[in-house]
């Protein structure tokens, strides 16, 4: 696979893939470059699971974006292969600040408590918290609440 300068957003350069899983110059350890091939090939391919470890190497890149780009095209192919369980839902489906919000409506905070405690906007919680029920299939706060202790649990 040969990516041109107007696909990669390079001037004047060709970048292969090689089978090492990485793109970009030769040998390149910068995470954006290793994930350029994956996403490709993933999205050639109708390859979830290479979608998402594309994703998670832009992620460790930094590239927000591109990330969300992959992560919606794996849905894309859970839902098309009928997986749906794999499609972003659940506790293991919530972003690190939800799950810090999550771990805030447990406490019992309000919206506006949340959102003073971590410098965002009331809206801001708001979108989260409503991420969260629909993540979780839950239509309350009280019901977050619980499934955050569940998960905080230690077994003995």
């Amino acid at each position: 696979m040969v990516l041109t300068s107007a696909s990669s957003g390079v001037s004047g350069r060709r970048i292969s893939s090689r089978s090492t899983g990485t793109s970009g110059p030769a040998g390149s350890q910068i995470p954006r470059w290793k994930a350029n091939a994956p996403y490709c090939s993933g999205l050639a391919d109708r390859d979830a699971p290479r979608l998402l470890a594309a994703a998670e190497r832009y992620g460790n890149g930094g590239r927000p974006l591109p990330k969300a780009a992959a992560l919606e095209a794996a849905a894309r192919q859970f839902v098309t292969a009928g997986d749906l369980g794999q499609a972003r839902r659940g506790w293991a489906s919530l972003t690190p600040a939800e799950l810090q919000i999550a771990a805030l409506v447990e406490e019992g905070l309000s919206n506006p408590a949340i959102a003073g405690r971590l410098v965002l906007s009331r809206r801001t919680v708001a979108t989260h918290v409503s991420s969260i029920l629909k993540k979780l299939d839950v239509h309350s706060r009280t019901e977050i609440a619980r499934e955050s202790v569940l998960r905080t649990i230690t077994p003995r």
